[in-house]
């Protein structure tokens, strides 16, 4: 049998998943943090895109509106994770003299899929060892490590879109956004934002650009019933965050340029009790982007409406336009 669900990780695109998948990714967010690692870099690129119309704040009050999409494009990275595995059975045999260790290997490196690999889950074995430390036979590894889900792995990119209002005085623009569905067939998410940035132009009249520093956090609410054959509800709480520097050149009145430049940070918490195969699974553990340094190019037409177009390069590569957008103008320039 198989269910289709709306998770907040494809944000809104619909995806069907087999039981089997199902339970797997319920589990690894438990047991193998690194299998779901991906959801949380998505989460942190996309919502950290979009937010800045310009690099250029004005005096005047004024305001803003606009509905900005970024789309997120999946890489090796999101795909697959490297480690060590260390067989603790064996490391205590050939820790013990005249144990009898056959070839069991201490520390393997193994390459493993993400929920959007597509690589096989590579085959690990731990040791069993008697009361002597002898090496007595091999068991599967301990997590088990997973495939990964078919309907997912096909995906190359993801969009995102949010409604967003900005407020502005005094050369500091104060920006929020929201996206969230109510709860619906056991899901449901809430993505309130807020943004800041100030315009250090007018201290620094020589400069031929916009120069500014902006900051933007999300905050992530979301629960998940998965139904099935799976007892229980999983919640996810997090936070994802920018920092940085924006700078703005402005060659004729109806377009700017400005760069976006600083830290991305992402992070999910999840919380719940679940019975998974009549297993109880309580994750708890914090599960963190690969996110990092970004920077974004944007070219913004100031032309009554106000669109705006980008690209972004950091641990993930994206686009981010806003073709609905109004962003009132000064009567008169500073």
């Amino acid at each position: 049998m198989r269910i289709g669900i709306i998770t907040f990780f494809t944000f809104c695109s619909v995806v069907t998943l087999s039981a089997g998948p199902l339970e797997e990714t319920v589990k690894a967010f438990e047991r193998r943090p690194e299998y779901v690692r991906p959801f949380a870099t998505i989460v942190g690129t996309m919502t950290n895109a979009g937010w800045y119309q310009s690099a250029s704040v004005a005096k005047e009050f004024g305001f803003g509106i606009s509905l900005p999409i970024s789309v997120v494009y999946l890489s090796k990275a999101d795909r697959q994770y490297s480690g060590t595995w260390t067989d603790d059975g064996c490391v205590a045999c050939r820790s013990h003299s005249g144990a009898q260790c056959g070839a069991c290997q201490a520390t393997q490196n193994f390459t493993a899929p993400t929920i959007f690999g597509s690589i096989r889950a590579p085959q690990i074995s731990r040791s069993v060892i008697d009361l002597n430390y002898n090496v007595v036979g091999q068991m599967p590894a301990d997590p088990p490590f997973s495939d990964g889900v078919e309907e997912l792995n096909a995906l190359s990119a993801l969009p995102y879109a949010t409604l967003q209002a900005t407020f502005f005085a005094w050369y500091t623009a104060l920006t929020l956004r929201y996206m969230g569905i109510p709860e619906i067939s056991g899901f449901g998410l809430q993505l309130p934002g807020v943004a800041i940035q100030h315009d250090f132009r007018h201290l620094f009249e020589q400069l031929p650009f916009s120069l500014s520093l902006a900051a933007n956090f999300t905050f992530i609410s979301a629960s998940w019933t998965p139904g099935e054959d799976i007892v229980g509800k999983l919640k996810l709480n997090g936070m994802s965050n920018f920092l940085g520097i924006l700078a703005g050149y402005s060659p004729k009145r109806f377009i700017e340029i400005f760069l976006e430049a600083g830290w991305d940070h992402s992070f999910l918490k999840p919380s719940g009790e679940l019975i998974v195969d009549e297993e109880p699974v309580n994750p708890s553990a914090t599960i963190t982007g690969r996110n990092g340094f970004r920077a974004a190019l944007n070219i913004a037409f100031p032309i009554g409406y106000h669109p705006v177009i980008g690209g972004i390069a950091g641990s993930q590569f994206g686009n981010s336009v806003t073709l609905f957008g109004y962003r009132s103008r000064p009567k008169e320039n500073r």
